[in-house]
Parts: C-alpha cells; sequence; structure tokens
C-alpha cells in the first residue's frame, strides 16, 4: 500500500525545462525525483505535479502528491531534499496526506502573477519582460475584463496543446501599475498549456496600439488569431487553491 504526501515547493524556473520529466532535459521533476531516489534509494517513488509549469516558468508555491511504497519521516525527508537539491529549489512543506488526495483533480483553482518593466534591471532581468516602450494600461484593463468569465480558450492556448476540453473559467484577472512595475494577476479554475503567456501577449499588443477584438479571438478558437506568447521568465506560479 503506498503512502501519501504532499510537496509544496518554489523553483527558478529558468534552470529548467519545465515541469514534466523529460529524458534527455532538466526539470523539476526529475530533479526532485532523482534527488528522493538518493535519500530512499529503495522506495519506489511517484511524484505528480499539481502544474506542468512551461520551460523557464517559476513557481512560488507549486504542488505535489509523492507516493511511495513505505512510510517516512515527512520533516526528515524535507530537510534531506533542500540539502541535497539543487539551489533552485526549496521545499517549503512535506505532510501527509490521505490516499484519496490528487494534486490536479481536487485543485478548486490556480493563481498566476506575470511581471512587465519599463525599467530594465540586472536583478529584476531573470523575472520580468522588459518593455520600454509606454503600455496604455486603461486599454489592458479593459480587454482583460472580456477574458474573464467561462469560455472556450482555444485561441488563447499552445498549438500543441493536447487537451481535448478547452473551456475554462476565468474568474479574474487583476492588473497593477506601479511604475516602472505592471503586474498582471489572473485567478482561474484552471488553465491551457501557454494560456497565461498568450494571454499576456495579446493584452501587451492591445496596450501598445494593436488591435485586438477579444470576443472575436474568442469566438474564432484559433490560436492565429491572438496576439504573442509572452515570454516565460515573466510568469510565476502563486498558488494552487484547494
Amino acid at each position: 500500500m503506498p503512502y501519501s504526501y504532499q510537496l509544496t515547493m518554489a523553483y527558478h524556473g529558468l534552470a529548467f525545462c519545465g515541469w514534466q520529466r523529460q529524458s534527455n532535459a532538466r526539470t523539476v521533476q526529475g530533479t526532485i525525483e532523482d534527488t528522493l531516489q538518493q535519500i530512499i534509494p529503495k522506495q519506489q517513488i511517484t511524484l505528480i505535479g499539481a502544474a506542468r509549469t512551461d520551460s523557464g516558468v517559476h513557481a512560488l508555491a507549486q504542488v505535489a502528491l509523492l507516493r511511495v511504497s513505505k512510510k517516512i519521516d515527512p520533516d526528515k525527508i524535507r530537510r534531506s531534499l533542500n540539502q541535497l537539491l539543487a539551489p533552485e529549489i526549496v521545499i517549503g512543506e512535506l505532510v501527509t496526506v490521505a490516499d484519496s488526495f490528487h494534486p490536479i483533480r481536487d485543485a478548486r483553482g490556480k493563481v498566476y502573477r506575470y511581471w512587465l518593466s519599463s525599467q530594465a534591471s540586472p536583478f529584476l532581468h531573470p523575472y520580468i519582460w522588459y518593455l520600454p516602450t509606454s503600455l496604455d494600461i486603461e486599454a489592458m484593463r479593459r480587454a482583460a475584463q472580456l477574458l474573464q468569465g467561462r469560455h472556450d480558450f482555444s485561441a488563447f492556448c499552445a498549438t500543441d496543446c493536447s487537451t481535448r476540453g478547452r473551456i475554462r473559467e476565468l474568474k479574474k484577472i487583476i492588473i497593477t501599475n506601479r511604475p516602472p512595475l505592471t503586474e498582471l494577476w489572473f485567478y482561474g479554475t484552471g488553465f491551457l498549456k501557454q494560456m497565461v503567456r498568450v494571454m499576456c501577449g495579446t493584452l501587451v499588443e492591445i496596450a501598445r496600439g494593436q488591435q485586438h477584438d477579444i470576443e472575436t479571438i474568442l469566438a474564432s478558437t484559433d490560436r492565429r488569431r491572438a496576439g504573442m506568447t509572452a515570454p516565460a521568465k515573466g510568469l510565476a506560479l502563486v498558488k494552487i487553491i484547494y
């Protein structure tokens, strides 16, 4: 009988080719699984993440389910992981959960944040999309309101997205502007591959004066109708809501 534990972690996305394990690339899942195998070498290990963040996307509180074949001491394993893991990953919490817990199916929502800056900074460079041109923030906010609600977001996801059901509920978008930093906060029940980045890219194009009709783009379900895909490094997974 497997034993179930919930990990909550933060990571620096530029150090990894996304969350999901790959045979020929460094990923967050692969790094944690390999490190766990060092700590508990005779255990069968399964690690399931709540969100498959893209290459370069950061996380402040990613959640994952760890299943192992024998009981472990969560606090001891957490300390060992933080001693052995790459400095770009920190395990904030490792706790026992019910066997019925599933990080994807049980999630009620997710929160993402995107950072834009009109000023270059060597300190913020890994976390921002630097845009030296001025943005019409009010136009961006008006367009963002049209994205809120329950829609088919096919036009706002990656062309290689394999998810069949594309209907998602975007509960709220909040845009704050404290020059030189602009923050876009996305609250939703779930997100498609690159969905937040495509929405950000489209909103930025609108803020730069490009004509995009959000309602027409949504109705088209055609990725070619939406704007560019914003750079990954400006995006962070902030929270999984249960």
